[in-house]
């Protein structure tokens, strides 16, 4: 989940907040997405592992990337994207990881870790992952009926169609600032492979985003308050953002994972190869994602359910959302977004903010 408003650095356990170069042995330095780890979780801290955690955050995956792939991060563990962990493994940026120092952590559901693995097989050796959601439509329904009569609020084309997005313009459209993502889902709605990187089928998914471009309000990371406030009535977003409505009491809203396929997004923690505190980086992972709190976090974030381990403890109304329970016939039209070598994501990010500026 990539969530609200930034927190640009949060101090939590011994000791008192300082900059990463500057830390404290009995610290752990968490690089991270915003608000990204329950407050339950961050409240009894120190009192659960006799250590203190500091957290810097970010608000793009492309910063995480950077320092990682640069090293001298001052960091002991990095929450990073699925789509980017492929580049910072072969950039030499992250430590190997061994099982046997995670003794308490959730496996994930089986289907899951072969649809991470298979996509990035070198990761297996070098992440532990943290949260997981789709990326999927956000729509205010009533205004949306009131725009568009017999409104496609199964498909991508709710978005993706140009007629549909001027309708909506005047109401908000937002899109997540993530292009291997945006693009995939592109290329669903046209009935190709979401994983494909053929440059016609490339050309013919940012035809779709051009054609729909003048109608987007914004491209961002941090869709959560927008939708919250009612302030967009249609955004391509994070389950994790998309889902604040429904779960925090306003029915207007509902999100959507678009038949014709859907991009499945895994957080994974990291340890970059200059951590300067190895074991309490171990002992992190191993209490983040232990039972208990993953179930904290799952709940506090919006995230899928993401382990039989889970199903115990977490929130038993959660299970009436398919994008968080994630049950058969959902799962079929998942996908990862595709892994783009440092030269092809810089094409890509190229093209995307081209898109961005109208060009």
């Amino acid at each position: 989940m990539r969530i609200t408003s930034m927190l640009f650095f949060v101090s939590y356990g011994v000791g008192v907040g300082a900059l990463p170069a500057l830390a404290h042995d009995n610290k752990v330095l968490v690089y991270n997405w915003s608000d990204y780890v329950a407050e339950e979780v961050l409240e009894t801290w120190g009192e659960d592992t006799g250590f203190g955690i500091e957290i810097d955050s970010y608000a793009n995956a492309n910063e995480a990337e950077a320092r990682l792939v640069a090293r001298g991060t001052g960091y002991d563990i990095v929450v990073v994207t699925s789509e980017s962990v492929g580049r910072i493994i072969a950039s030499g940026g992250v430590q190997k990881l061994v099982p046997d120092n995670f003794p308490d952590i959730v496996k994930p559901l089986p289907y899951l870790e072969d649809l991470l693995f298979s996509n990035v097989p070198e990761a297996r050796d070098y992440v532990v992952p943290y949260m997981w959601g789709t990326t999927g439509v956000a729509y205010n329904m009533e205004e949306v009926a009131a725009r568009i009569p017999d409104a496609p609020t199964d498909s991508w084309s709710l978005i993706f169609d140009p007629e549909n997005a001027k309708r909506m313009a005047d109401c908000g459209i937002t899109i997540v600032d993530s292009n291997e993502e945006v693009v995939a889902a592109a290329l669903a709605y046209l009935g190709k492979n979401p994983r494909s990187k053929d440059p016609e089928d490339l050309d013919a998914a940012f035809e779709v985003l051009s054609a729909i471009e003048p109608y987007i309000s914004d491209f961002n990371t941090e869709q959560y308050d927008d939708l919250m406030n009612g302030e967009i009535c249609l955004s391509l977003t994070w389950s994790s953002e998309g889902l604040g409505p429904m779960l925090e009491g306003e029915g207007d809203y509902a999100y959507m994972i678009p038949k014709e396929g859907t991009n499945m997004w895994a957080d994974v923690i990291v340890v970059p190869i200059d951590a300067k505190h190895f074991e309490l980086a171990n002992k992190t992972i191993n209490h983040l994602i232990n039972r208990q709190n993953l179930a904290l976090g799952v709940e506090y974030l919006f995230g899928a359910i993401s382990s039989e381990e889970l199903v115990d403890v977490v929130d038993s109304s959660l299970f009436e959302y398919p994008a968080l329970s994630l049950p058969e016939g959902i799962r079929e039209v998942l996908y990862l977004a595709p892994q783009y070598t440092g030269a092809e994501k810089e094409k890509l990010d190229k093209r995307w903010r081209q898109l961005q500026l109208g060009m």
